[in-house]
C-alpha cells in the first residue's frame, strides 16, 4: 500500500511541475497572433490575440502592444 501511495505521489508530482503557467500559454497566443498579422490574417490574428487576453492582463512586448 505505501508503494502504491508513493508511486501516486510521483506521478502527481510529476505533472504538476511540468504543468503549463498562464504567462507561457498567453506567450504561445501572442507569439500565434503576432506570426498571424504578419501573413496579414487579421481575423485570426485577433482570435490568438483574444485568446491570450484569457491567460494574462498584460501585454510586456511593445511590438505587441
Amino acid at each position: 500500500m505505501k508503494n502504491l501511495l508513493l508511486v501516486v505521489f510521483c506521478v502527481v508530482s510529476f505533472f504538476a511541475l511540468n504543468a503549463q503557467s498562464n504567462k507561457e500559454i498567453a506567450k504561445v497566443y501572442l507569439n500565434r497572433a503576432q506570426e498571424s498579422l504578419n501573413n496579414l490574417k487579421v481575423d485570426e490574428s485577433l482570435d490568438h490575440f483574444s485568446k491570450a487576453m484569457k491567460y494574462t492582463d498584460t501585454i510586456t512586448a511593445s511590438n505587441t502592444a
